[in-house]
C-alpha cells in the first residue's frame, strides 16, 4: 500500500493570519509565500514552533541566498519572499518534501529497520513515553494513540532538535548493515534556550532571524537533508568510546541537524491515514568541536569548562537574566546572530534604535533526561537594548539591586531587594516560632531558639519573593521599552523601576504575613521586624 503526504501542497503548519486573527495550517509554500500577511507561527508545543522556524529559515537559505546586509536589506524592502525563487526551489525537491516517500522520507531514512518500533508519542519530549514523568498529557507507551499526517511531521521535525539522552539498548539495521546503540544524545538544542526575533508579520520575524552566509549558495556542502542522497551518513559512529559525527558545516546543516534516524510507520483505516508507530534510533551526535555556536542560542565562556550553553531555570522567569541574554559578541559571550544583523541596520539607519522587536526565549528546563518545565516568554524592548553595551550594563544593575544578591560598595554591605525581603520573613517566622530569641534590636539572644526545621518549614510556605517576582514581571516590561529614550527619559524610567521594587516588596510581604493569621504572636512577631525594603543605590 502507498502512502503519500507532500508538505508542499498538504498544510500542515498552524499559523495566525494578521487580518482576522484566525489560525489555520499551511504548505510549506504558502506559508513561505503567504508570510507578509500572517502573524506568526504558533503551536501549542513551542518546542515544535521552534522546529518549525529553523525549517522555514534553512530553505529560505537555499532558495532566496544572501550574501549581505545590502542583498538583505533589498529583500526586506521588498515585503515578502520571491515567488519564482520559493516555487521553483520547492518544485525541484518535492519528492524530498514526502513524509512518506519510499526512498526519502522528509526529516527520515527509508531504508531503516528495527526489532522494536514504538509509539509516535516517543518523538515528542513533552508527552509521556518511557519514563518521562507525565507532566503535559495522559499518553500511555501500551495504547499508543493515532495522530494525522500533519501532526506526525511536525513531531518529526520537533524530534530532530529536541530529544534526551537516555538509555536506548537497541539494534538497528541500515540496508543490511547492524548497528548497536547502548545510549541516545541529547538533541542539538539541547539543553540550551532558542531565542528569536519577531516582527510585525511573519515575514519581518523570518527575515529578522535570516542571516546572510558568505558561503557561496551553489558550489557549498552547508545543505540540508533533504538535499543530500545519503543524510544518514552523517549518523553517529563511537570512536574511543565517545560517540563521534561529522562538524557543522554551516549555518543550514545545523538548522536542519538530524538528530535521529527515524522511519514512520503510516496506515490507512476506512480510507484515512494515521501514524502510530515509528522505528527511532540514535542518529547524528551534537557537535562539540570548540567553537561551534548554534546562530539562535546565547553561550558564555566558563573557566575550567570552556562554552556553555545559557539554560532555563526551573525557579527563575526568563526576565530575571535578561541582561545576560542581551549584547553583541564578546571574548566571553557569544549571542545569536540576529543582534548582529540588528546592529548593522542601526548604524546603517536603516531602522531606528527605538524599534520595538519581541524578544522570544524558549527551551525545557531538565535535568539530564528529566524534564521539570518547558517556557516560551517574550520580551518586547527596543532594538537598542539588543546591541547598546552602555544599557545592558545599566540593566545588569537595575536587576542587581532587585535580586536575591548581596556585595560590598564602599566598604558596606549591600542587600538586594528580594534578600531583604527573605531574612525579613525568616526574623518573622523565628519569632513567630520562639518569640524570645531575639531581642527588641534584633539580634539574636541565648534563650530558646526555634527549630531550624521549622522555621525552613514555615518561610517555605509564606516566603514572599514568589509574589514579589511575580507583581514586578509587568513593571519589568515597561522598564524595557523605555530604556531607550534621551538621558532624562531613561533616568526617570530606571527611578520608576526603583519606586516599584520597594513598593511591590511591601506588598509581597505583607500578603505573606497574612499566612500567619491573626493571633497575638503572629501580630508581635511582625511588629518586631524592620519592614522597609529599599534599593541599595539608594
Amino acid at each position: 500500500m502507498e502512502f503519500h503526504f507532500d508538505l508542499t501542497e498538504e498544510p500542515w503548519i498552524p499559523a495566525v493570519a494578521l487580518k482576522d486573527n484566525q489560525d489555520s495550517e499551511y504548505n510549506l509554500r504558502d506559508i513561505i509565500l503567504q508570510a507578509h500577511n500572517l502573524s506568526e507561527i504558533y503551536c501549542s508545543s513551542p518546542l515544535v514552533s521552534v522546529s518549525l522556524y529553523r525549517l522555514l529559515l534553512a530553505i529560505l537559505h537555499r532558495c532566496c541566498p544572501l550574501q549581505s546586509q545590502r542583498e538583505w536589506y533589498h529583500l526586506w524592502e521588498q515585503g515578502c519572499f520571491p515567488e519564482n525563487g520559493v516555487g521553483n526551489y520547492l518544485r525541484s525537491f518535492k519528492d524530498r518534501f514526502d513524509l512518506f516517500s519510499d526512498t526519502h522520507p522528509f526529516y527520515q531514512t527509508a531504508d531503516l529497520e528495527l526489532d522494536t518500533r514504538d509509539g509516535l508519542n516517543r518523538l515528542a519530549t513533552e508527552l509521556a513515553s518511557g519514563n518521562n514523568a507525565t507532566l503535559f498529557d495522559h499518553t500511555l507507551d501500551s495504547s499508543p494513540i493515532s495522530y494525522s499526517p500533519a501532526q506526525a511531521a511536525r513531531l518529526v521535525a520537533a524530534c530532530q532538535s529536541y530529544s534526551f539522552a537516555g538509555l536506548l539498548r537497541r539494534t538497528a539495521r541500515l540496508k543490511g548493515e547492524e548497528f548497536y546503540w547502548q545510549n541516545s544524545y541529547n538533541s542539538v538544542l539541547l539543553p540550551g534556550t532558542t531565542i528569536w526575533l519577531t516582527g510585525n508579520s511573519l515575514f519581518e520575524t523570518l527575515m529578522l532571524n535570516f542571516i546572510p552566509s558568505r558561503n557561496d549558495p551553489v558550489n557549498n556542502d552547508d545543505l540540508p537533508p533533504w538535499e543530500r542522497d545519503r543524510p544518514y551518513d552523517d549518523r553517529a559512529r563511537i570512536a574511543a568510546g565517545k560517540p563521534v559525527s561529522p562538524p557543522t558545516r554551516g549555518p543550514v546543516d545545523r538548522l536542519t541537524w538530524q538528530s535521529r534516524l527515524l522511519r514512520l510507520l503510516p496506515e490507512r483505516e476506512n480510507n484515512i491515514t494515521s501514524v502510530r508507530y515509528v522505528y527511532f534510533t540514535q542518529g547524528r551526535s551534537p557537535d562539540v568541536t570548540p567553537n561551534t555556536f548554534d546562530p539562535m542560542q546565547t553561550y558564555y565562556q566558563d573557566e575550567k569548562r570552556g562554552w556553555l550553553v545559557f539554560r532555563l531555570s526551573r525557579e527563575k522567569a526568563i526576565w530575571r537574566d535578561a541582561q545576560a541574554l542581551l549584547g553583541l559578541d564578546t571574548p566571553a559571550k557569544k549571542t545569536p546572530d540576529a543582534y548582529n544583523l540588528v546592529s548593522g541596520l542601526i548604524q546603517t539607519e536603516r531602522i531606528h534604535r527605538d524599534r520595538r522587536y519581541s524578544l522570544h526565549v524558549a527551551g525545557l528546563a531538565s535535568d539530564q533526561a528529566k524534564v521539570y518545565l518547558w517556557r516560551h516568554d517574550r520580551l518586547n524592548l527596543p532594538a537598542a537594548l539588543l546591541v547598546d553595551p552602555d544599557l545592558i550594563e545599566r540593566l545588569e544593575v537595575l536587576l542587581r539591586e532587585a535580586e536575591d544578591t548581596e556585595w560590598k560598595s564602599a566598604n558596606s554591605r549591600c542587600l538586594g531587594v528580594a534578600k531583604q525581603l527573605y531574612l525579613a520573613m525568616k526574623a518573622v517566622c523565628e519569632l513567630y516560632l520562639a518569640p524570645d530569641c531575639r531581642d527588641i534590636q534584633g539580634k539574636t539572644q541565648e534563650g530558646r531558639q526555634p527549630d531550624p526545621e521549622n522555621v525552613s518549614n514555615l518561610l517555605k510556605t509564606l516566603d514572599p519573593r514568589r509574589a514579589y517576582w511575580s507583581r514586578l514581571e509587568p513593571h519589568f516590561q515597561t522598564l524595557l521599552l523605555n530604556l531607550a529614550g534621551s538621558p532624562a527619559d531613561i533616568q526617570a524610567a530606571c527611578e520608576r523601576w526603583r519606586d516599584a521594587v520597594e513598593q511591590e516588596a511591601k506588598c509581597a510581604f505583607e500578603e505573606a504575613l497574612t499566612g500567619l493569621g491573626n493571633r497575638t504572636r503572629a501580630i508581635q512577631a511582625a511588629a518586631r521586624v524592620h519592614t522597609r525594603f529599599t534599593v541599595a543605590s539608594r
